[in-house]
């Protein structure tokens, strides 16, 4: 099946000009305020392609032939880069939500709020729609000398949740929770091993833990409190307690600190690679469930990022995968599937 692509300047489809000199185009779709990416890399071998405008726009869909075209980004042009040998243009262009305002220091207080007010105050700044998936309360957050993007992003992780800047909206969503930004729930992806070109697992005993805990401070009584967040997905035979050393303002965000980090740790018990043929349904933070691979493989993961490669050789895509929120602490320490051929026996 023949692979497609559309690129739009600035409200202008430039597509047919890109037809016979286009090498490929690259994007990336990260968790969280990372700046989505892309990189449109053409034959110059006449000197005849014009230097675009930095700032310019470029909105980029893929597709498969009979199938049509699925939006992808929209990008803005920050560089350009000309090479002689051969000659060629590499255009650059990050995601285009990406405000400078966002990115300057301020201090503010908030106290007595929620982690919605608190998106929407930071939102309304920038003229973002505030999309807040997460209920929580807020009794005190200081911003010291911090950004509004470095900020939200470090709220959002306290609650287990991610923040990101897509298409006009700032979006904090719970990590793996499985939703579109109007709050439809968005089924899982199945893969299996046939579906795939290419794929690595790795697990990694070393993130595994037994709970976390997490300390609070009551300001009536100047006392503290220690929380904890024990993990149902534990080691056989148990495993480390991670101890969160900052001082919480409430009880709540104590608990609610504990449970992000352990959800952190269990997600980095496992990480992986997927190379297979592109298709648009799958994007950063969507969870996939794996079948047919392997016992203590197959199960759920989350999409960490996503990488698209437009070119010779047709639409690819390359997943990087994590543990998702219940990890993967478990593969190697339990009995393998019936039948099976051990290559080391059980310690």
């Amino acid at each position: 099946m023949q692979a497609e692509f559309q690129v739009v300047a600035n409200g202008t489809d430039i597509t047919p000009l890109l037809q016979d000199r286009l090498i490929s185009i690259e994007l990336t779709d990260c968790t969280g305020l990372a700046s989505d990416t892309c990189d449109i890399h053409v034959d110059d071998r006449d000197g005849k392609v014009a230097i675009p405008p930095r700032g310019a726009t470029l909105t980029v869909s893929l597709g498969w032939a009979g199938s049509g075209l699925a939006y992808l980004g929209t990008y803005r042009i920050d560089e350009v880069v000309l090479d002689s040998s051969p000659m060629t243009m590499k255009i650059h262009g990050k995601g285009v939500d990406m405000r400078q305002g966002a990115k300057s220091q301020r201090c503010q207080a908030y106290e007595n709020t929620t982690l919605a007010a608190i998106v929407a105050q930071v939102a309304g700044r920038h003229g973002w729609q505030a999309v807040c998936q997460v209920t929580a309360s807020i009794a005190r957050a200081d911003q010291l000398n911090e950004s509004d993007l470095h900020f939200i992003t470090r709220l959002a992780l306290d609650h287990g949740a991610t923040a990101a800047v897509k298409d006009g909206k700032l979006l904090v969503m719970p990590r793996g929770g499985g939703k579109r930004a109007s709050g439809q729930a968005l089924p899982a992806v199945t893969l299996a091993p046939y579906m795939l070109i290419q794929y690595q697992f790795t697990y990694a005993d070393r993130a595994s833990v037994d709970a976390v805990k997490a300390i609070a401070h009551d300001p009536k009584t100047g006392k503290q409190t220690l929380v904890e967040a024990a993990n149902g997905s534990k080691v056989p035979g148990g495993g480390a307690v991670h101890t969160d050393r900052r001082v919480h303002a409430s009880l709540p965000a104590a608990r609610a600190a504990a449970a992000a980090g352990l959800e952190a740790l269990n997600r980095s018990t496992a990480k992986g690679t997927l190379t297979l043929a592109g298709r648009a349904d799958i994007g950063a933070e969507r969870e996939l469930v794996l079948q047919g691979f392997k016992h203590g493989v197959d199960g759920s993961y989350l999409v960490e990022r996503v990488a698209h490669s437009f070119g010779k050789n047709g639409w690819q895509m390359t997943l990087s995968i994590n543990g998702a929120n219940g990890g993967k602490a478990g593969v190697g320490h339990g009995p393998g599937k019936k039948g099976g051929k051990a290559l080391v026996a059980p310690a």
